[in-house]
């Protein structure tokens, strides 16, 4: 029990840290829609939806923030706003005309 409080305190301090070590997107004007599934976690979808130079967990940051979630936990059938830098019009519309089966 004690080594996996101790690495679950692992990986938040690393995350931590990457964090503190690079800027975090705070304001994306674009996002896309992503429904939650059973098996997603942010992880999971900041790993599918990354921001161009950030880190995945810059990326949960991100999503986090522009959910306003506070404790990281999600729901399946929750529709999260994912931000998303620099997509092209294009990108974007086939984004938007893809069924959400996520």
């Amino acid at each position: 029990m004690a080594w996996s409080i101790a690495l679950m305190l692992l990986v938040a301090g690393a995350g931590a840290i990457a964090l503190l070590r690079e800027s975090v997107p705070s304001g994306s004007s674009t996002t896309i829609s992503v429904r939650v599934s059973p098996s997603d976690t942010l992880w999971s979808i900041a790993r599918a939806n990354p921001l161009p130079g950030a880190s995945t967990a810059a990326t949960v940051e991100a999503i986090a923030r522009a959910n306003g979630l506070r404790d990281g936990r999600i729901r399946p059938g929750t529709v999260l706003r994912v931000p998303a830098a620099d997509i092209p019009p294009t990108a974007l519309a086939q984004v938007q005309s893809a069924p959400q089966g996520r």
